[in-house]
């Protein structure tokens, strides 16, 4: 396997051991309130990526997300919303040959060139690059 998909799927293990009971936040109040954005977010991130649209439909403010999110994961709950964002753009480039046009659209995004701008700030590469760096197959030497 390659690197990148391995990261990848390191990233869903981290989302993953984050769901387990006993998990990350330190307060019962932060734990209950970062499961909510989470199931939130996993519903919803394809069709928004702003945190004020996910408190306002949760009864919290951002401010309460981002504190529940650092407190749980150590990160923003912007970046928690970019980082799942991602997650699913790489495992669309890597393991399907949907153009990525299409991932933009089911991703929420208005254009292939927001979603490739989006992609290109947060991976340091356009999709079509990650695609073909992900999709290159080592030769054998000798």
């Amino acid at each position: 396997m390659h690197i990148a998909v391995l990261r990848h799927l390191l990233s869903v293990l981290v989302l993953r051991l984050a769901d387990r009971p006993g998990g990350l936040p330190s307060t019962t109040e932060d734990s209950d309130t970062f499961r909510r954005f989470r199931e939130a977010v996993e519903r919803d991130f394809a069709k928004t990526r702003e945190v004020a649209d996910y408190a306002r439909n949760l009864g919290y403010s951002p401010r309460t997300l981002t504190r529940a999110t650092a407190s749980a994961v150590g990160t923003s709950a912007k970046g928690y919303i970019d980082e799942r964002v991602m997650l699913e753009a790489k495992r669309r480039l890597a393991h399907s040959d949907e153009p990525a046009v299409r991932i933009a659209a089911h991703l929420g995004f208005s254009s292939a060139t927001n979603f490739s701008k989006y992609f290109q700030s947060r991976a340091g590469q356009s999709p079509i690059q990650f695609r073909n760096a992900v999709r290159q197959v080592p030769r054998p030497q000798g």
